[in-house]
């Protein structure tokens, strides 16, 4: 198992960092977008990583050890949204390893993140605007430049 804090993970469709929209005033709290540039990297763009090198399956947690879930409860565009649990419904103590990722955490080198849940990639929207844009999304059978991180 190799397990890192503090790991950052960028966006290569748009060089952009994953962040955890945690402040109170933004429209859906928890929602992880690609949105922060290399300068800007705060408590919100960092994560908690596990991986298990033999069957690859991969658990993240934000930054403050809170799963991070694929939302399989919503319909239309918000369903498979990459959410961060609430508190209230956070154990720290547990890891769920949910995703399945080429290459393990803090390699420097590109990944792809499958929903083991969902079965499909994950994505960085980068055609949606407002507030879902560069959100991050199980929605695709298989991997196009949207789909490739850095971490």
């Amino acid at each position: 198992m190799v397990c890192r804090s503090g790991v950052t993970i960028r966006s290569e469709g748009n060089n952009l960092h994953v962040a955890t929209e945690e402040d109170s005033s933004f429209p859906d709290w928890g929602l992880l977008r690609a949105r922060t540039p290399g300068n800007a990297i705060g408590n919100w763009e960092k994560f908690q990583v596990c991986r298990n090198p033999t069957n690859w399956r991969t658990a993240i947690r934000s930054n403050d050890g809170c799963p991070v879930v694929v939302d399989t409860t919503a319909s239309g565009t918000g369903r498979g949204l990459l959410r961060r649990l609430p508190r209230s419904q956070c154990d720290t103590r547990v890891w769920i390893f949910n995703f399945s990722t080429y290459n393990p955490p803090g390699s420097g080198h590109s990944t792809w993140i499958y929903s083991l849940e969902v079965g499909l990639y994950v994505s960085a929207q980068l055609d949606y605007t407002g507030t879902y844009h560069a959100s991050l999304r199980a929605r695709l059978t298989e991997v196009g430049p949207w789909e490739w991180f850095t971490w």
